[in-house]
């Protein structure tokens, strides 16, 4: 995706017998049902590198790298969007040495939670003022 915008485009998933996948999002599907209540379905196509093509280092750390020049073979290439963890992948920045030429760190990163707008419950006093309790 020779236009894209951010580098933040890697995810991950977890696939049966708990093998990690790591791939790079290429597309994102949002479906549209109708009814009373339809569901909000997004899909995420992907390319998935090769799971024989990561190797983890530092356990104790939980250190993982992966190899982006081999693609998975296969024809599913879709996951839904709650089943996807982004990650970032971090070139070493000497790729001169042999040992990590062609080899990149995933870094998780970490959901960005919100927390919910302020309401007028909020600015009331919780504490009743003639016990001191609340």
């Amino acid at each position: 995706m020779p236009d894209r915008k951010t580098t933040n485009s890697g995810v991950s998933a977890i696939g049966e017998g708990g093998v990690e996948y790591y791939g790079r999002l290429e597309e994102v599907y949002e479906l549209h049902y109708y009814g009373e209540n339809p569901p909000n379905v997004i899909v995420f196509k992907c390319h998935w590198f090769d799971p024989t093509k990561t190797r983890r280092t530092h356990e104790h750390v939980g250190l993982v790298k992966i190899r982006q020049d081999n693609q998975l073979r296969g024809t599913n290439v879709y996951i839904v969007a709650q089943q996807a963890t982004q990650v970032f992948y971090l070139p070493y920045s000497r790729q001169s040495v042999k040992n990590l030429e062609g080899w990149y760190v995933v870094y998780d990163v970490p959901p960005h939670i919100r927390p919910p707008p302020p309401n007028e419950d909020d600015y009331e006093p919780q504490i009743d003022p003639v016990t001191y309790e609340g």
